[in-house]
């Protein structure tokens, strides 16, 4: 009787052992897929912002360069 109520216990402590994996492992899978979100997220995010740092690089560039060449040909004109 005694070894009875021992394994009846023993298995339901494994069946609840079981559920307590199985649950553990539904979080982990959720906690899972909401950092690869994240992940997807931030690197959308840091794709546009290079993205939009690189034109506005371009666009200042370009005003410089025009700058520089306005400035040489105002020396030019003032040294002639």
């Amino acid at each position: 009787e005694a070894e009875e109520q021992y394994l009846m216990a023993h298995r339901n402590h494994l069946i609840h052992v079981d559920q307590l994996i199985a649950l553990q492992e539904a979080r982990l899978q959720g906690l899972t897929e909401e950092a690869e979100r994240d992940i997807k997220i931030l690197e959308d995010e840091y794709r546009l912002e290079k993205e939009d740092i690189f034109f506005s690089h371009k666009i200042e560039k370009s005003q410089l360069l025009d700058l520089i060449a306005t400035f040489e040909e105002e020396e030019k004109a003032v040294f002639k």
